[in-house]
């Protein structure tokens, strides 16, 4: 069963990176700042997390966020042991099967999909477009490019063409000098004032008519069981489409409902809307809408298009077998936790960092390729190029897709 997750914004938001403010008396300063910027998008294991987190509470297995599981035996059939793993398969989330990546969507509901990076309109008016020329005994030639404009994100429309980043989204900005709690959620003392200044961005949908689309909220796709049973088939859950289900009974469902999700308590209405003739998760097609390409004669170019960031385990392999790599990255790291993990505030860090079994554990930090980046290759290396996406963990909750064009 496929369910479309629409999470629009009631105010500006914040989606958090690598960087935190720094806390008081904290050992770890490498990753601390007073000056944040929130990402554009959330991270895939954040999506996971928030359906997770509301099936739990929508199911009555948890009262409020600071509440602990109340049937633990109960959670782990309906959301699974623990959340995401990087073990090379596909794990168990209960009665979620998968997720697709978040997408943007536009104010009359379209997905929209990033561009590839070097599909840009030119640098001034009368200029002509870029156009990609490959040889096979010359190296790739970007034509018309311009080192002084660069690269500039754009998502396309189904219908209405392709909006630069900066276009869709306005940046408010929030300067302060006395931080309102410590990252441990304790109080902030006088003698803390010195390191109280910070900068912090956060970011808004524009609303703008003389674009050729706006953008109203986030949205992705949810493959939920429609039944299921535990190992030793004493739990058994079924689906109904209901309002309010009687968990108690074995029933449970997903609806529409106010979340907070991301940073800074930001908060979204999530809607929630089952598709009953889907199977699949169905994205538009992306395009190269810009940009020409001429291949060889004989020989015929193809583009991968990353719609997700993707974690790619041999990059020296991809070199081999790809003409051009037009990419940027972006940092990726998650927190191993568990249905009967007690203490959610202690997280461990560090690569020496051991979980004694109640606490929060950080993984090492992974560099995966960012969306819109777009790998360049002859036709015969397809099923090459695709062997170096493949990485179950990731394609299960949103990560590693891409498009063939």
């Amino acid at each position: 069963m496929i369910l479309r997750i629409s999470l629009r914004p009631l105010d500006k938001f914040f989606f958090g990176g690598e960087t935190s403010f720094k806390e008081i008396g904290s050992e770890d300063t490498r990753r601390s700042s007073y000056v944040l910027h929130s990402r554009l998008f959330p991270q895939q294991t954040g999506a996971l997390g928030l359906i997770r987190n509301q099936l739990l509470l929508q199911s009555g297995l948890l009262a409020d966020n600071s509440s602990r599981v109340k049937d633990s035996s109960m959670a782990k059939v309906l959301i699974g042991k623990h959340g995401f793993r990087n073990s090379g398969t596909t794990s168990d989330y209960g009665v979620i099967n998968r997720i697709s990546p978040v997408f943007l969507e536009s104010t009359d509901q379209k997905i929209c999909l990033p561009a590839p990076l070097l599909d840009c309109p030119p640098s001034e008016k009368g200029d002509s477009h870029m156009t990609l020329v490959f040889d096979r005994n010359l190296p790739p030639l970007v034509e018309n490019y311009s080192e002084k404009k660069g690269i500039t994100n754009y998502f396309q429309h189904p219908s209405k063409g392709n909006v630069a980043l900066d276009n869709l989204i306005n940046k408010a900005k929030q300067v302060g000098i006395t931080k309102g709690a410590r990252p441990s959620g304790e109080a902030v003392e006088k003698k803390d004032n010195e390191a109280g200044y910070y900068y912090q961005t956060f970011l808004q949908f524009k609303d703008s008519v003389e674009e050729a689309f706006n953008i109203g909220a986030f949205t992705f796709f949810v493959d939920l069981k429609t039944k299921t049973q535990n190992s030793a088939g004493d739990i058994s859950l079924n689906w109904v489409d209901e309002v309010s289900s009687d968990f108690s009974a074995g029933k449970y469902t997903l609806t529409s409902s106010l979340v907070e999700f991301g940073g800074e308590r930001s908060t979204f209405f999530m809607e929630v809307k089952k598709l009953d003739d889907a199977t699949e998760f169905e994205y538009p097609k992306v395009q190269h809408r810009l940009t020409k390409i001429k291949s060889p004669e004989g020989k015929q170019v193809k583009a991968l298009v990353c719609l997700s960031p993707a974690y790619i385990h041999d990059i020296h392999k991809l070199s081999e077998h790809s003409l051009i790599r037009v990419t940027e990255s972006t940092t990726f790291r998650f927190l191993k936790s568990s249905v009967d993990t007690q203490q959610h505030h202690n997280i461990q860090r560090g690569e020496k960092a051991k979980n004694n079994g109640h606490a929060v554990l950080e993984s090492k930090r992974y560099q995966l390729l960012d969306r819109g980046s777009t790998i360049y290759f002859f036709s015969d290396h397809e099923e090459e190029i695709k062997k170096i996406f493949n990485h179950q963990s990731f394609e299960q909750i949103g990560y590693n897709q891409y498009q063939i064009v």
